[in-house]
Order: structure tokens, then sequence, then C-alpha cells
């Protein structure tokens, strides 16, 4: 019994010292929610009143659980910026192979004579068209339209120097009217211009974009149909001047097939709904 009584003692000191401490730092209620722990802290009023002042903070737990919760939210974040430019980047991917895939596509299973024949066939001057190409092209395995393209605008860009040097050899001779040297001062005016728009025809040709090319070198033929309409008398340049004309309107014929041919593979033609015939759709007047 004396045992007894000494450990309900020293059980009863220790439970007092206990509670002491709890007065000294504050009574904390052990009951969590939300990952908060809630601590009183007393403070005698003037008055000799206690007021009491309550402070909420999370739990060592509730830390863990906030801190994991934002890792987990900025992972969640990453992965999903990670898979939208993975998503880009294979969406790219897939456009370039099947842009490949549709050249390579087109040019398989016929001879280059047929490619070119089916280049040829729609332009200004097939015959022009056919005999500047082929020759270009007949030595390559695999070709697609827009080197045909490249090859009939490097050609044009050719016989406008050629008409170039015959102005330059023209001006200034001593059987030339006042009015031929005029127009042919103009004319070499017009045919440096047109090398200019040629020029970024074939830089817009080398980036793939038919529709600015077409922009661009279009005013080719605007300077040739300045410099023919000045001449009063016969022109000194009529056959390079036709030989011009029928090469650019070639390159512009073969830039709008590209163009038509892209519009309709971005953006195919879908067939309008239908909808049932009206009763009145063919009866003249009031319909009853």
């Amino acid at each position: 019994m004396g045992m007894r009584k000494r450990m309900k003692r020293v059980k009863k000191r220790k439970a007092e010292k206990k509670e002491d401490r709890k007065e000294e730092e504050g009574r904390v209620w052990k009951g969590e929610k939300d990952g908060e722990r809630r601590v009183e802290i007393g403070e005698e009023g003037v008055s000799g009143n206690s007021a009491s002042l309550y402070l909420c903070f999370p739990s060592s737990g509730g830390w863990e659980r906030e801190k994991g919760k934002g890792k987990r939210e900025k992972g969640k974040r990453k992965r999903e910026k990670g898979g939208k430019a993975m998503a880009m980047s294979v969406r790219k991917s897939i456009m370039m192979v099947v842009s490949v895939w549709w050249m390579v596509k087109e040019s398989e299973g016929r001879s280059s004579e047929e490619r070119v024949y089916a280049i040829c066939k729609g332009t200004t001057s097939p015959g022009v068209c056919y005999r500047t190409i082929l020759p270009e092209v007949a030595g390559l395995a695999q070709f697609n339209i827009y080197k045909a393209l490249e090859v009939e605008v490097v050609a044009t860009q050719k016989e406008v120097q050629k008409t170039y040097d015959q102005i330059l050899s023209l001006l200034g001779q001593a059987g030339n009217s006042k009015d031929t040297n005029d127009t042919l001062s103009d004319c070499k005016e017009q045919f440096e211009d047109m090398f200019d728009s040629i020029d970024d025809s074939i830089k817009l040709v080398a980036k793939r974009d038919a529709g600015e090319a077409r922009f661009k070198f279009s005013a080719v033929l605007s300077y040739l149909a300045s410099c023919t309409d000045d001449f009063t008398a016969p022109s000194p340049i009529a056959a390079q001047e036709n030989i011009i004309s029928d090469l650019g309107g070639n390159c512009l014929d073969i830039m709008k097939a590209i163009e038509d041919r892209d519009t309709r593979r971005h953006f195919p033609l879908t067939p309008l709904p239908s909808s049932p015939p009206s009763p009145c759709s063919h009866q003249v007047g009031l319909c009853s």
C-alpha cells in the first residue's frame, strides 16, 4: 500500500510539473484541423482580467502536406508544359514528313518527261516550258514542282539579262531617232527594276512561298509591258520581249498551280449540306 501511495504521489508531481510547463509555454490543443495547431497565450489585463490571444499556424504535419502539395502542383505544371511542347514538336515533324512524302509520291513511278509535261501542260507556253525545264531535271533521280519553278525563273532571268545587254548596245547608235533613244533609256530603267523583282522571287521560291513569289514576280511582266508600250516605231527588242513574256507567264502559272495545290491540301472542299426540296420550289406565284 505504501508503495502504491508513493507511485501516485510521483505521478501527481509529474503531472503538476507538466501542467506548470504548459502554463508557461501556453496551452496547446492537439486536435488538428486542416493541418493547423491552435495555441492560446494568456495575458493579464490592466484590470486583472485575463485576455487570450489565439495563434493558428500549420503543424509540422500540415507544413509537410502543404510542401508536398506544392511540389505536386509544380510537377504537374511542368509535365503539362513539357507535354504541350512535345506535342507541337511532334506536329511539326509530322507535317514535314507528310510534305516530303507527298512530293516523293507525286514524282515516283513517272519518267522525267511525264512529270515535266504534267507541270507544263497548263502554262502560257507549254512548249517553251517543256524545252527549258526538261534538260535541267532529266538527270535528277527525283525533283518536284518547286525545282521546275526555280529552273523557269532562272531561265527568265537569263533572258532579261540578255535583253538588257542588247538595250545597252542599241543606246546612242548613230541611226537612232531621239524618240528611240528616249524609249531605250526608259526600258533600261524598267529592266533594272526587273532584276530586283526576279531576285526577290528566287529567294521566296527557295523558302517555298509561292504566293508571295507570284506577287513579286508579277511586277516583271508589268515592267516589260511598260517598256513595250513606249515604242512608237517597231521595237528593236521585240523578239526578246516575246521570249520573256512566255517564260514569265509560265512562271506565274506554275506559282498559281502550287498555290492551288496547297490550298486544296490544307483546306479540302467539303460538300454543302443538302436540304429536302420545298413543295413550292417549282411553283410560280403564291404557295398554298
